[in-house]
């Protein structure tokens, strides 16, 4: 099975650290350290300069640009599915 769509927001290993509040804070996965985690991020950052499903999202933006980075990738992805200018795909205004 393959997904049609993968969505990886991205962060680096500092700020999501510090928005976490810390690596002694997290999981076994998370207290392996910076260098790990760096390595983690550089391993989905290479995934998805190798395959067109993967769409890579910059997490640092705004939240409303994040946003509006989603709904695109969705909207791109599923054509026809999602609402686009406040009209469902019934033609139905939202």
């Amino acid at each position: 099975l393959k997904p049609d769509l993968v969505l990886v927001l991205d962060l680096s290993v500092s700020e999501g650290l510090r928005r976490k509040g810390g690596a002694a804070k997290g999981d076994r996965i998370e207290r392996e350290g910076e260098s790990f985690l760096a390595r983690v991020r550089e391993g989905y950052l290479t995934l998805a300069k190798e395959d067109p499903t993967i769409r890579l999202l910059d997490a640092s933006a705004p939240v409303e640009k994040l946003q509006a980075g989603i709904r695109k990738a969705l909207i791109e992805a599923f054509p026809g599915t999602f609402l686009t200018g406040g009209v469902e795909k019934s033609g139905a205004a939202t």
